[in-house]
Order: C-alpha cells, then structure tokens, then sequence
C-alpha cells in the first residue's frame, strides 16, 4: 500500500498541480522516506552486539543513545552522515 500511495503522490506532482503544491507533496514524500529509513536503520542498530558494534568501530554506549532515539530526530553518531 506504501508503495501505490508513493507512486500516486509522483504521478500528482508531475500532473499539472499548481508547483508550490507539486513541492510541499514532493518534500512530505522525501520526509517520511527519510524518516522510514532512520526508523529501520535505528531497529536495526539494536540488534547489534557489542562484539558487532565494535567491530564497524561503533562505542555500544552510543550506538543504543542513538537507537533510542525517535526517528525525527536526525543521527548523532560520528560514523553517520548528516541527515
């Protein structure tokens, strides 16, 4: 359903809407993708041990601050780019 719902959103903006609508959709489109990888990347994070963390050169103290983190927020962590 995610997927019709994006496509749908694409094909509004390259209708003929008026641009400044055609951007706002564009740029809640990109936001919640952002925000739906953050929330996975996060999960994920998680699930890592300590022995994992510290191998890809993670503290695990860090890695748990910033998987607790809500997915608005954007990544703290020194290895990540910025959001």
């Amino acid at each position: 359903m995610s997927a019709l719902t994006l496509q749908r959103t694409s094909s509004v903006v390259e209708s003929g809407v008026p641009p400044v609508i055609g951007r706002t959709i564009a740029t809640v489109r990109s936001t919640f993708l952002r925000w739906l990888r953050t929330a996975e990347t996060r999960r994920q994070l998680q699930r890592l041990d300590d022995r994992m963390l510290r191998d890809i050169g993670f503290d695990p103290q860090e890695a748990q601050r910033e998987a607790a983190r809500p997915f608005w927020r954007g990544f703290t962590l020194s290895h990540c780019s910025k959001s």
